[in-house]
């Protein structure tokens, strides 16, 4: 398993824990769907290529790239656990783990949920 792959685990774990205590791991696996397609190129037409060239631009300040994401998660329609997430993975430079952190959560997810 690639280093990355283990270290998306190690953030889907967390995430899948928070959401499992508050009921919420349906909507949470549905909209780490959506934010992987923003950022995904293989995505199609949900990917938004400036979305990640901001978020990944050692220029662009932190607050910055936190308003950002306040604005796509509001816009997107995400809860407040994909939203803080989101921002905790920009703090760590680790946004461009999103498509494996949602596939390794949708792994997670499956059989707490009875949905695959």
């Amino acid at each position: 398993m690639a280093q990355e792959d283990v270290i998306a685990r190690r953030y889907a774990k967390g995430l899948a824990e928070e959401s499992r205590a508050n009921g919420t791991i349906v909507s949470v696996r549905r909209e780490l769907r959506i934010l992987a397609d923003i950022v995904d190129p293989r995505s199609g037409e949900r990917h938004v290529p400036e979305f990640m060239r901001f978020l990944a631009s050692p220029v662009a300040e932190t607050s910055e790239k936190f308003a950002l994401a306040d604005s796509v998660s509001s816009k997107a329609g995400f809860g407040r656990e994909v939203a803080s997430f989101l921002k905790v993975l920009i703090d760590h430079n680790r946004v461009d783990l999103i498509p494996r952190v949602a596939r390794a959560f949708s792994e997670m997810a499956g059989p707490l949920t009875g949905v695959y």
